[in-house]
């Protein structure tokens, strides 16, 4: 059994990760991992401190059963166990006691083991060691050790511990790794660039490059040091490089971060090969691993390249070493744990097999002490000769070299029924193609880069997946090529890996299989993928935009709109740019020539939260700027907008007099934590305002009640019998100042807790936003707002739920999750009103206090205006987490092959052609555009398609003679139609590959007839709630929106109907349902519809008559039979033809079948299309 030894503990810990360590300890003591909890109980100090990865720094090394070993900072005992294994004996020594308890529960079975706790400068120990490892404790030594020279006083007593021949073995990070310069935090302070700019002010921790470190050591007494570089780094290495290894064994590979701080400035694998093509690669690793002594290592085995598989099952987790013993190489395969030694024996049996042709041989290889060892060949992989050609943009012969491969390998293919249960259980049970051709016994490893080209023979090593049963070939294939463009980067510039794949047979539904086959094996068979749930994306960052960004805050673009009688618009607009000097500004607006005008506004900068001090407004008589918006009163003469979009009226008595306007003052840009500061000034205004009505009106109720006992008093006099109120009166006066009054109202559910993080009212305007939550209600129901006046409900509104992880999280209730609330209105009380957040039901009712409001002046009764729809609004993160992708994936080749027409009925709407033909060009899918003018009554439509379809080439105009309205219109756009059809309108803003993502459903199938994406105000495409028209989601601009969306592993539910303003049609489907009405019906219905214009046109609706009224009334209703007639021929047609295409898809269209119960169709008036 270990030792715990105490001698040298002084009672205090001086460092801990807090109540983690008893949740750690408790693992230890139960014999858990992280593995065997379930994954909402797992937090990312588990993963660290218990992760068999930390063993890899050293579980390669040569350490032998006669050496000592002494372990410095041995924390938790993340590597102690493996060192325990490999060693004679091991004292860990630990500075916290909690944390050595964790390690000797993890280890008290370990009959070579010390665990000494205390400070190491106070220890003496009997003997010295063979090695001293001190892993990830360097850094530190500033902070536990006393001099000028903390480190080499650190290192030389670590010296002393040594024998003469021992060995130092130091893991730490580079100051100047890549990571770092590529975005990652420094690791030990969570900040960027921190060790890059030299630790500034930092006297804790500091971390060495190359250079620094060697001399540390050389100064401290070892000259003789050995660099091994841990990728990706020390602390879960998955490979190790040397000097010798780091040029030629593709150090830089993608890697996963488990910090939500990484920043993606620059592909860290592409500054690696610019740095090894400059030969200055080791001094920018991001990890060192360094053996460090006073004499020269002797050992005549010296290890170039280590891999290792620590996260495989344990019957699979095997280590790859590349050996150089008296000038001859070697690789070497060895059992990382017993139970892997199986899988190692097999290999040997492996290497004598076949691999199924007579051109290719496995290398053979040799079992001994427990590891296996090939020959190291030195010949050309054909990996090698493949990217050699790639780099000469040689295609053709690339193609040819793996066509040869693929026959010569391949040659005794043949059909066979590969689904056996042995497959399953590799593969997992996805269906495949039933006609894949198919080897055994089956390499699935098959890369080139395990291929070395000869002469006379060519060598496959590296076969640890050989399988004895059938095996798809066009799945080996996929595998080869899929590696192939993965780290051949010049490979994809010669050829879209799709078209590669079509060489062999491989179609893009092949690929989705091929993909589940893998995953499974990797992840279901093999076992790797457990640090998956902990892996964070990188948050991408645009220095140039971050610049521009910056310069922006010094312009200032200020616009001034004025109303002519038909409100604001663009087209009513004066721009005033400059540049800010110490963020003052100075603006001018000339207006004189500009008649008519009833209204100003100013927009003093969009695209930023502001705050702007106003010190001079000069419009030639008397005004007032009045702010607008979500924003808050700073001082007199400074405002804070958190919109955007913040704006002022300005209040001048004549508007049409004003010539010119001149605005000065000062104008900052507000960033979050600004924002926050202001909002917490605001509160505690809000707070001591509050304070201050109170004491005025205990004053004044005081005084109010000392003038009514002094009136009493003198009545009393005059009439002795009231002596005894006299004297009830004046307790009553004197109680007041001692006790509080009693709250005459409703008030605050003792149980219920939560937040109001923001409350303002001014100018008739409420807006509040907090969180409340109720853990003693099974339900909150619906939350809502309520307004009291004492005792009496006045009203109650609807507010917005936000959802609040952080919440949730911070109470341990999932079901706060819903807890947020927000409301704006504008609200006017008669009298001061208490506003409540209400929730749960009639009969059981709580109620959390947000704040008061002021009555107005002259109100009478409570008036309440949502100005915010009600809707549910939160962050994305648990929705990603399920359905997100990390990466996005190519669209196949197919889609870029095919063309589409593109149909765009058109009445009116100018002002949205910038932003749809904008989008619409936003496709590399080939397409035709055909335009659909609907005798446009603006004629600036007209102008502006016409001069659009004429420096287009793939543009088609067509004018309608008479405006014939939507659906004719659309249907005279399907009749030009000869591919597959979007039809959208056009207020549609469109994102970048809209085309290509609305039409993949309807290539990949051809029983998917239509395709309709989310919108925002679109039915049962509405997002984010369903059938509602909403607002853009959180105010996000478009691209925002869609970079979510695009990230969204695709999912293609049926649907009733599709929806018109964006709808990808199926040509076959548009074909087989057609125009098939007979023509008489719908002449019928033309005529009937043509009379009713005519009825209307001939009425004056100011001094319509009851005949006018029963002639509508009439004509009316025979349209309505004559449409119900030719609507229900349309529905019964279209069910008929819809038989034939039933599958994944959405239905054939709008007119595919009736709809359901209760649905009414698309009713969203789209552009200036109105319904009759």
């Amino acid at each position: 059994m270990a030792e715990l030894n105490l001698d040298y503990y002084t009672a205090k810990d001086h460092y801990s990760d807090g109540d983690i360590e008893e949740t750690l300890l408790k693992m230890a003591q139960e014999g858990k991992s992280f593995e065997d909890l379930p994954e909402e109980e797992v937090s990312f100090p588990m993963v660290y401190h218990f992760s068999g990865l930390r063993e890899n720094i050293l579980s390669w090394y040569p350490l032998k059963k006669a050496d000592s070993l002494q372990d410095i900072g041995a924390g938790c005992g993340a590597i102690t166990g493996m060192l325990c294994r490999k060693a004679g004996h091991v004292t860990s020594v630990e500075l916290s006691k909690r944390r050595a308890d964790i390690n000797y529960a993890r280890n008290r079975d370990k009959e070579n083991l010390t665990i000494m706790v205390g400070n190491l400068n106070d220890m003496t120990f009997p003997e010295k060691f063979d090695y001293v490892v001190v892993n990830g404790v360097l850094e530190y030594a500033m902070s536990f050790t006393e001099g000028k020279t903390p480190y080499e006083t650190f290192l030389q007593r670590m010296g002393a511990y040594l024998k003469p021949e021992g060995r130092l073995l130091i893991a730490i990070e580079n100051r100047l790794g890549l990571k770092y310069f590529a975005g990652a935090p420094e690791d030990h302070t969570d900040l960027h660039f921190f060790g890059i700019n030299g630790y500034p002010g930092n006297q804790s921790v500091r971390t060495f490059s190359k250079n620094e470190l060697g001399e540390l050591l050389e100064n401290s007494g070892f000259p003789f040091l050995r660099f091994y570089y841990p990728y990706p780094d020390y602390k879960f290495p998955t490979e190790i490089f040397t000097d010798e290894s780091l040029y030629t064994n593709s150090y830089g590979r993608s890697y996963p971060v488990y910090t939500d701080k990484t920043a993606d400035l620059f592909a860290e694998s592409e500054g690696v090969k610019a740095f090894e093509k400059e030969k200055i690669l080791d001094s920018f690793v991001n990890s060192f691993l360094v053996e460090a002594g006073r004499t020269e290592n002797r050992d005549p085995e010296e290890i170039l390249y280590v891999k290792l598989n620590q996260e495989r099952k344990e019957k699979f987790r095997l280590l790859t070493r590349i050996v150089r013993e008296n000038g001859e190489g070697r690789a070497e395969k060895e059992a990382m744990v017993p139970q892997a030694e199986e899988f190692v024996e097999k290999l040997e049996k492996t290497g004598t097999e076949s691999t199924g042709s007579d051109k290719y041989k496995n290398l053979p290889c040799r079992a001994e002490n427990g590891k296996i060892s090939y020959p190291l060949l030195t010949g050309k992989t054909l990996h090698q000769e493949i990217a050699e050609l790639a780099q000469k943009e040689d295609l053709e012969e690339i193609k040819a070299v793996l066509k040869k491969f693929y026959q010569e390998f391949f040659g005794a293919r043949q059909a066979a029924d590969y689904r056996t249960g042995e497959f399953r259980e590799v593969f997992g049970d996805h269906p495949g193609r039933e006609d894949y051709e198919c080897v055994c016994p089956a390499n699935v490893d098959l890369i080139c880069s395990n291929i070395f080209m000869g002469e006379k023979e060519n060598q496959i090593i590296d076969y640890e997946w050989m399988f004895d049963f059938p095996v798809p070939v066009n799945f080996i294939m996929w595998r080869l090529i899929h590696e192939l463009y993965t780290d051949v980067s010049e490979l994809p510039r010669l050829c879209h890996e799709d078209e590669m794949m079509a060489e062999f047979d491989i179609s893009y539904t092949d690929y989705e299989i091929f993909m589940d086959w893998t995953m499974h094996f990797v992840y279901e068979y093999v076992g790797c993928g457990s640090l998956i749930p902990f892996e964070q994306k990188k948050v991408p960052v645009s220095v140039t935009e971050l610049v521009n960004r910056e310069r922006e805050k010094h312009q200032m673009h200020s616009k001034m709109y004025y109303d002519l009688g038909e409100g604001f618009c663009e087209e009513h607009t004066l721009y005033a740019e400059g540049k800010l000097s110490g963020n003052r500004f100075r603006v001018e607006f000339a207006l004189s020539g500009i008649k008519g005008i009833r209204n100003l506004r100013w927009n003093p900068a969009n695209g930023h939260f502001l705050k702007v001090r106003i010190e001079r407004l000069d419009c030639g008589c008397s005004a007032e700027l009045v702010p607008q918006g979500v924003h808050m009163k700073v001082d007199n003469s400074t405002t804070a907008f958190f919109t955007t979009d913040g704006f002022y009226l300005i209040d001048v008595t004549h508007p049409e007099n004003v010539d010119r306007i001149v605005i000065e003052g000062k104008l900052d840009c507000l960033e979050l934590p600004d924002v926050e500061k202001l909002l917490a000034f605001e509160k505690e205004r809000e707070v001591r305002r509050e304070q201050e009505r109170v004491r005025k009106e205990a004053e004044r109720a005081a005084k109010q009640a000392a003038e009514e006992a002094a009136r009493a008093q003198e009545e009393a006099l005059r009439h002795p019998g009231k002596k005894a109120q006299v004297k009830k009166l004046v307790k009553k006066v004197l109680r007041y100042h001692t006790e509080p009054a009693a709250v005459m109202g409703v008030e605050t559910t003792p149980t219920c807790m939560g937040s109001v993080d923001f409350f303002h009212y001014e100018n008739g305007t409420l807006n509040a936003i907090g969180w409340a939550f109720d853990p003693t209600f099974a339900s909150m129901g619906q939350p809502r707002i309520a307004f009291y006046q004492g005792t009496q409900k006045l009203q109650e509104a609807s507010c917005t739920t936000i959802y609040r992880t952080d919440v949730a999280n911070a109470i341990g209730n999932p079901d706060a999750e819903s807890a947020g609330f927000s409301f704006l209105a504008t609200v006017l009380a008669p009298a001061e009103t208490s506003v409540f957040l209400e929730y749960g039901t009639a009969a059981d009712t709580g109620r959390f206090l947000i704040g008061k409001i002021p009555g107005t002046r002259d109100q009478k009764e409570l008036l309440v205006y949502a100005i915010e729809d009600p809707k549910s609004i939160g962050n994305l993160r648990h929705f990603k987490q399920r359905h997100v992708r990390s990466t996005r994936k190519a669209y196949p080749q197919a889609v870029y092959q095919q063309k589409v027409d593109v149909i765009v009925p058109v009445y009116n709407g100018l002002e949205y052609f910038d932003a749809l033909f904008s989008g619409i060009e936003k496709t590399k899918v080939p397409y035709r555009l055909i335009l659909v003018n609907d005798k446009s009554p603006d004629p600036e439509v007209g102008n502006y398609l016409e001069k659009y379809a004429a420096e287009h080439d793939n543009v088609v105009l067509l004018n309608n003679e008479t405006n014939m309205g939507f659906l004719p219109s659309v249907n005279r756009g399907l009749k030009m139609a000869e591919n597959h059809v979007a039809l959208v309108n056009t207020d549609v803003e469109v994102p970048e590959e809209w085309l290509e993502r609305l039409m993949l459903p309807i290539f990949a199938k051809e029983n998917v007839a239509t395709t309709t994406p989310f919108t925002t105000c679109g039915t049962i495409c509405s997002f984010p709630d369903f059938c509602r028209d909403n607002k853009l989601f959180e105010g996000m601009p478009l691209w925002e929106i869609d970079d979510e969306f695009r990230m969204i592993r695709p999912q293609y539910p049926a649907m009733p109907t599709g929806v018109g303003f964006c709808m990808g049609m199926n040509l076959k489907a548009i074909q087989e349902v057609g125009d098939k009405l007979d023509a008489n019906d719908k002449a019928g219905v033309e005529a009937d519809c043509k009379a009713l214009k005519e009825i209307l046109e001939k009425v004056n609706m100011d001094d319509i008559t009851d005949a006018q009224i029963a002639e509508i009334k009439a004509g009316k209703e025979k349209l309505s039979e004559s449409a119900q007639k030719l609507f229900t021929k349309m529905y019964e047609q279209a069910g008929a033809a819809a038989q034939g295409a039933q599958g994944a898809g959405a239905q054939a269209g709008p007119e595919a079948g009736p709809a359901p119960d209760g649905f009414q169709g698309d009713d969203v008036v789209d552009g200036d299309y109105k319904e009759v």
